[in-house]
């Protein structure tokens, strides 16, 4: 169990870094599959936050279907809110 959580805390690191605009919508497909839609950020819950408040404000999001992010976004906040500071609910929210 804990090499899985090793190996998603790594795709998750690698998913945080790949920085290339026409790869954001596979990046946020394999963000969707890593975290089962949202529901499970085990592994990497604290670093989620900060990176959904600055990727869902960047200008790659044209390249993403906005009813898939909103959903995820809903379920991350759902099944996750514990894991996450009021500053970035916050900033997701709006």
């Amino acid at each position: 169990m804990e090499k899985s959580g090793a190996i998603r805390a790594k795709f998750f690191s690698f998913i945080q870094s790949h920085n290339v605009p026409e790869d954001s919508g596979p990046r946020f497909e394999f963000l969707k599959a890593l975290t089962e839609n949202g529901r499970d950020i085990s592994h990497f819950n604290e670093k989620i936050g900060p990176f959904l408040k600055v990727w869902m404000s960047s200008s790659q999001n044209v390249f993403i279907n906005t009813k898939d992010s909103m959903s995820f976004l809903v379920n991350v906040i759902k099944f996750n809110q514990s894991f996450l500071d009021s500053e970035v609910l916050d900033e997701i929210i709006q």
